[in-house]
């Protein structure tokens, strides 16, 4: 803990003020007195966290940085240069300061004579599982420059696919956010004030115009009601969605919806293959690559279905034969895996499934877009043409009344 003293030197009585770090205040009023101070005051330092604790969201280490930090590696070791040095290098380039104490971390732990893999292993929450068994196993077979940049390369590719699930479902949510929020406002505060008027002059309505009326006139007139039930469904929802069984309810609804479904289902597919794939050729028996495929996957259906695949391998029953009796994985996949099975060539025929799955992926998250900006589109078109018809036709009535 860190105190703030005021103190007078033993040799010259100046006056002095710092700070002390210590365990205790009377273990910092000796250290000062070790240190040839007297203590006048001694209160404890009221410091404030690291901005990077208080906003950790906002300092999260990227994939991108650990992947260009795993080639730059890979270059230098590459290019004859010892891993202390490299380390150096790279961390003076780093512009993040969290990723720069991680890299000053790791640079404390392997000049105090640890392994690279077991530097790394204590960040898994900035490398991940695969990347510190991936870079282990390099260490202990001697292709330590080859294992970085295979795990380089498969963030890459996997980042790549995560982006582009994620650019598909952004581009609708922000149109039907901003949309509902037009709504609420012609509903609350626009039309109320038309249907007012409108009811004022008693003229006759029509059925569209009656409609929008009453709409209106029951959602201004419960609003807060209706507000406190929207807020207790979304945290009912979020509540639920916490739970295993509601998470996994979720997870499957992401592999089975009509549009998104097959999408995720491709790029799940697609970071299993490849997940195996990398893992076996860097030398991890099978049953140990199925776990950390199971470990990588963020679809509690899909860690299920590898968790029986992985029990049923270890019964002896290979790995084409327990998949071929869960539904998630497609019948092509087993297909390929029981081919590469009996051929001796499991992983480069991993690594084709990989590259097929990521490509369909693609296509069905380009599809997907394509099919869904249309429908929003023709949804907020027939939104406001029934606003504006229900709001235009009565006008109509009324000028054609006082000609």
């Amino acid at each position: 803990m860190n105190y703030r003293y005021v103190a007078y030197t033993h040799s010259d009585k100046k006056l002095v003020k710092g700070t002390v770090s210590s365990v205790s205040e009377a273990a910092a009023a000796q250290l000062l007195l070790t240190q040839g101070y007297q203590p006048i005051t001694l209160k404890p330092a009221i410091t404030l966290p690291p901005i990077e604790e208080i906003f950790p969201s906002l300092f999260k280490i990227k994939n991108k940085d650990v992947i260009m930090f795993s080639r730059q590696l890979a270059t230098l070791l590459d290019a004859g240069v010892t891993i202390v040095p490299a380390l150096q290098l790279i961390q003076e380039q780093v512009s993040g300061r969290a990723f720069r104490k991680v890299i000053a971390e790791i640079l404390n732990d392997v000049r105090a004579g640890n392994p690279f893999s077991e530097a790394v292993s204590k960040h898994r929450e900035v490398f991940g599982e695969l990347y510190c068994q991936v870079v282990a196993v390099g260490e202990r077979t001697g292709s330590g420059v080859d294992s970085l940049r295979q795990a380089a390369a498969y963030m890459d590719k996997d980042d790549i696919i995560k982006k582009k699930i994620k650019k598909a479902l952004t581009y609708p949510a922000i149109v039907l956010s901003v949309a509902a929020v037009v709504i609420v406002i012609l509903t609350v505060v626009v039309l109320p004030k038309l249907t007012n008027t409108l009811k004022a002059m008693d003229v006759p309505l029509p059925i569209t115009t009656r409609i929008l009326m009453g709409f209106t006139g029951f959602v201004s007139g419960n609003i807060l009601p209706l507000f406190g039930g929207l807020v207790f469904a979304v945290i009912i929802a979020v509540l639920y969605i916490r739970r295993p069984s509601g998470r996994y309810q979720l997870d499957r609804l992401l592999l089975t919806a009509p549009v998104i479904g097959k999408a995720n289902l491709m790029g799940e597919m697609a970071r299993f293959s490849r997940t195996l794939a990398l893992l076996s050729r860097v030398g991890l028996p099978l049953p140990q690559t199925l776990e950390m495929a199971r470990r990588t996957s963020g679809n509690l259906v899909v860690k299920d279905a590898l968790a029986n695949v992985r029990t049923e391998l270890l019964q002896g029953e290979g790995l084409s034969g327990p998949m071929s009796k869960n539904k998630v994985f497609p019948r092509l996949l087993v297909q390929m895996v029981m081919v590469g099975e009996e051929s001796g060539k499991l992983e480069p025929t991993l690594e084709t499934a990989a590259v097929s799955y990521e490509a369909e992926a693609d296509d069905r998250i380009s599809s997907m877009i394509a099919l869904i900006e249309p429908l929003i589109v023709i949804m907020l078109g027939g939104v406001i043409g029934f606003i504006a018809i229900a709001t235009v036709m009565p006008m109509q009535s009324i000028s054609q009344g006082i000609k």
